[in-house]
């Protein structure tokens, strides 16, 4: 049994389709819905609001599939051929018998050519029919009277659906209508070109072509493609051959190939990302790190200078304690700096449970807090872990970090 795509979908069905939160696809699609010039990778998605079961006060939310783009579509229509709420051929056409047959079936209680059928028909006209969906709509008494005439012609409850078409579920366009109709092949040629055609833009995405160049230069390759299957169209070669820029587009997630070779920090930067958060209460646990400052500050004698800011992070609740210091020339932060820093916040929001540092040199004097806030409080009780996860604060991912638990 023949399973057909969905015109509209509900939104977390489309999300799990196409590798998505239905979160990250509802901030994607609020994106696009509150600029008018705002695109999500070059489509506007079309969202509809219908009332039923579920959703904020029985609104659920749509996506028209066909609006999304067309990487995702093909990536949707792959789960939703697997029957991810999609009802079948079968339960459609059942859907719609059960639909007409109720429309028609105080007037088949009737004689056919009786003013009674004819009163019934009225009547029937004159009712507000509901559909998921759909708005509230009325059948006209001459759409009653085929269904009518078609069911009695035959008997039989199909014919109150309609037909389907003999070419369903085939694509129609392979590459474009110019083209598929001025190339003499069979279709197992021409999708042949069209998957070799991808390839090729493929590879033009992963080089970094710009837009433009890459159509002009998928246009005569495929016209290439189409002079080796034996197919010659002359002057009207690269009219014909024109590629589409949504076949262009469908292959762009390859361009992050060569993001990867060009830009690495660009990538690194759009990799989604998730909150680092272990603590539940404040000062649980508090990160310690020094950065430089990107302010260009001048000494009294001209030279420039850049602060070093020395951090401190809660990380249950995000606050941040900051200290600047401006060093002088060829000096840096030393454990001097930061044990004021530390002594500073530790005073204004008390000390931490537990303590992470990277292995600079400013934080030597971590080696002996223990003994220090000892001498302040006998009572307290700390002990050191030499090793833990590294804490991405700015250096690399492998930078080693130390944890103190106080």
């Amino acid at each position: 049994m023949t399973l057909r795509l969905p015109v509209f979908a509900a939104l977390p069905d489309v999300a799990h389709a196409i590798g998505l939160t239905p979160r990250a696809l509802q901030r994607a699609l609020k994106r696009v819905d509150g600029s008018e010039a705002a695109t999500w990778h070059g489509s506007r998605p079309v969202v509809r609001i219908v009332h039923g079961r579920g959703g904020k006060s029985g609104k659920v939310y749509q996506v028209r599939l066909d609006s999304l783009p067309i990487a995702l579509q093909n990536r949707a229509k792959e789960v939703f051929r697997d029957g991810l709420g999609v009802a079948s051929d079968g339960a459609r056409g059942r859907s719609d018998w059960d639909f007409w047959h109720h429309v028609i079936a105080p007037a088949l209680a009737h004689p056919k050519g009786s003013r009674a059928r004819g009163e019934a028909i009225a009547a029937a006209a004159e009712i507000e029919r509901f559909l998921p969906g759909r708005p509230a709509f009325r059948v006209s008494a001459r759409t009653i009277q085929r269904k009518l005439d078609a069911f009695e012609a035959t008997g039989d409850l199909a014919s109150l659906s309609r037909r389907r078409r003999a070419d369903a579920g085939q694509k129609a366009v392979i590459v474009s209508r110019r083209r598929d109709r001025a190339v003499a092949l069979d279709d197992a040629d021409k999708q042949r070109i069209a998957k070799a055609l991808r390839d090729y833009v493929r590879g033009l995405q992963v080089k970094g072509e710009g837009a433009a160049l890459m159509a002009e230069i998928a246009s005569t390759k495929l016209a290439a493609l189409t002079r080796a299957a034996g197919v010659e169209l002359g002057a009207t070669a690269l009219t014909a051959c024109r590629v589409p820029s949504h076949l262009i587009d469908a292959e762009r997630v390859y361009r992050r190939v060569h993001l990867l070779k060009s830009d690495r920090k660009a990538f690194e930067d759009q990799k989604p990302r998730i909150l680092r958060k272990l603590a539940d209460e404040p000062m649980e646990v508090v990160y310690g790190d020094v950065h430089p400052v990107d302010i260009v500050l001048l000494r009294d004698d001209g030279s420039q200078v850049h602060a070093r800011a020395i951090g401190w992070l809660d990380d249950a609740t995000r606050r941040i304690w900051i200290d600047l210091v401006l060093l002088e020339k060829g000096k840096g932060v030393t454990n001097a700096h930061v044990i004021r820093s530390f002594i500073a916040m530790a005073s204004a929001w008390g000390l931490p449970k537990t303590l992470y540092l990277d292995n600079g040199a400013e934080y030597n004097f971590a080696d002996f807090i223990t003994d220090a806030m000892r001498l302040r409080d006998a009572s307290s009780r700390f002990s050191k872990t030499p090793t833990s996860r590294p804490f991405p604060a700015g250096s690399a991912a492998t930078e080693r970090t130390r944890r103190l638990r106080m």
